[in-house]
């Protein structure tokens, strides 16, 4: 997988995904974004040092 990929400090809509993420939930580090493409986002959890993933579609970033 190409590391640009992972690239989303500069991308205002995954930072509100994330805040919003964390605003309902504790996690042990702060979500992360793992892949995205044209239909879905990968986003990585870790919750009392168990990982999980959430996927969420690609349209959630534009309901803000």
């Amino acid at each position: 997988m190409n590391k640009s990929y992972q690239i989303t400090d500069n991308i205002r809509n995954f930072e509100i995904i994330i805040n919003d993420l964390e605003k309902k939930e504790c996690y042990s580090s702060t979500p992360k974004v793992l892949y995205f493409n044209d239909k879905y986002i990968f986003i990585e959890l870790d919750k009392k040092n168990k990982k999980t993933f959430l996927i969420k579609k690609i349209d959630d970033l534009f309901d803000q």
